[in-house]
């Protein structure tokens, strides 16, 4: 099967958060509770396996979300090319995990903190 290659970038995350992101031409899903962002990541990674075609290069996710994804659904998630998954602060600001998964992708990178 032939697939056009669209390749964008979606956002997770509260309507009132992700909204403004729709002018940047991302993708948004709406969700206020991690188990509805948990259910639109299985959609998207669940659409990749299936397929091997990559919608999305980037999925934002809003951190207080990203907080209560579970292990397996990570896990899942890392194991693929793509998307990458980002988390971004919310509306009450950071609670550091995006910071923190982006310092664990450095050192299994490049085997060291830089």
């Amino acid at each position: 099967m032939t697939h056009i290659m669209r390749h964008s970038i979606a956002i997770i995350g509260p309507e009132e958060t992700v909204t403004i992101f729709r002018a940047t031409g991302a993708d948004i899903y709406p969700a206020t509770t991690a188990d509805e962002a948990r259910l639109i990541l299985n959609k998207i990674v669940g659409e990749s396996e299936q397929d091997g075609y990559q919608a999305y290069v980037v999925v934002f996710v809003v951190e207080d979300l990203m907080n209560n994804i579970p292990p397996t659904l990570s896990a899942r998630i890392t194991a693929l090319a793509l998307p990458a998954i980002v988390a971004i602060p919310g509306i009450n600001g950071t609670t550091g995990r995006g910071i923190q998964k982006l310092d664990d992708l450095i050192v299994k990178a490049v085997g060291s903190h830089v």
